[in-house]
Formats: C-alpha cells, sequence, structure tokens
C-alpha cells in the first residue's frame, strides 16, 4: 500500500505528455470517509497503516467468535481514560490508527477489485473515532459489525485506476423482456 504514483513520458510530444497516474484505494477510501462522517477526526491526525493478519483482533464484537475470522480492518486510538475507551469524548481522542489486514487486502488490486467492501470497512472504522461502538449496532449499518452489508453508495458509486485497467462497480444484468411483433395479415403458406 504505497501512495499514488505519478509518471511522465518526457519522449512524447507535449499534448500526449499526460501523467499516468493510479488510484490509491487507500486515499479513495478515506476520502469517503471523512466524507461521510463529515470531517476528519481525531484533530486531522488519524493514520492508515498495514498490519499482519495475526495482530488483528477476532471479528464479531456483536457476536463474537473466538478462534474464528479476523477483523478486516481494526481501530486504536488514546483517550484521557485509556485505550480505545468510548467512554471518553470523541474529542479527546488521539494517536488514531486504522489498521488494514494485509491477509484480507494484500495489495492495491485487492483493495481496486473489492473497492466498496474496502471503503465500507474504512468508513466504519473511522466511525469509532467519532465515539460509535460495533456493540449495540443496527445490522444493516455502517457500524454493526458487518459494514460490508449495509448500503452506502458513496462507496457503491466510483471509478478507481489502477495501472492501466479501470475498475469500476459490476451491475446486476438487467433482463429486459423484448416484445415479439406480430406480423398481422400474413397467413402462413401452405
Amino acid at each position: 500500500m504505497i501512495g499514488p504514483i505519478v509518471v511522465l513520458v518526457a519522449a512524447l510530444p507535449a499534448a500526449a505528455r499526460a501523467p499516468i497516474v493510479d488510484s490509491d484505494p487507500v486515499t479513495e477510501a478515506v476520502v469517503r470517509a471523512v466524507a461521510f462522517w463529515s470531517g476528519t477526526p481525531c484533530g486531522g491526525a488519524v493514520t492508515v497503516t498495514a498490519g499482519a493478519g495475526d495482530e488483528a483482533p477476532p471479528a464479531g464484537v456483536n457476536a463474537p467468535s473466538p478462534g474464528g475470522p479476523r477483523a478486516a480492518m481494526w481501530a486504536t486510538w488514546m483517550t484521557p481514560v485509556g485505550v480505545n475507551q468510548f467512554s471518553a469524548p470523541p474529542s479527546s481522542f488521539t494517536d488514531c490508527v486504522v489498521h488494514i489486514n494485509s491477509s484480507i487486502w494484500p495489495d492495491w488490486q485487492a483493495d481496486d477489485r473489492q473497492f466498496a467492501g474496502f471503503c465500507k470497512e474504512m468508513l466504519h472504522e473511522y466511525g469509532h473515532f467519532e465515539g460509535f461502538p460495533d456493540a449495540g449496532a443496527a445490522p444493516g449499518t455502517i457500524q454493526y459489525e458487518r459494514p460490508d452489508l449495509a448500503h452506502v453508495p458513496i462507496c457503491e458509486r466510483y471509478r478507481l485506476v489502477y495501472g492501466h485497467t479501470v475498475y469500476t462497480p459490476t451491475r446486476p444484468a438487467r433482463h429486459s423482456r423484448v416484445p415479439r411483433r406480430r406480423r398481422h395479415g400474413r397467413r402462413p403458406a401452405g
């Protein structure tokens, strides 16, 4: 997970010299999280880093599964009353970090291919910095332990560029019925 790459090709004529830009799914997801929550929490200082899969806490605060799957992302922060304490006001949160489970999101290509889920996970973690815990969250909401089940248009409508491939969300095929044309006034030859 590295920053955006910009490459200029000097051998091309000036009109054809345009930067080749790769989308950075981490940045794209963070931008959407800030828009979703209407601001950057933690005094504007949130760090996003890759974490090893074995560092991830178990997934599922609402339905714990010890020994089960690990969290796809997780958040950590400091408060005046201790680590990761929702009892403190969110305005007092510092040292805010979103950890991305690198065994689930190993590279940009995985982040791009599954961007809607990646983005929803990022929004979910930013929600913790706004003071919203997993416990008690309603299923289908971004703060529920399965944010991938939430309908979040800001994550579901996107266009990322990775190398020379543009990833866009797949839409379900619409099965439209084409009416058959009736032939009036014709009788079968016979």
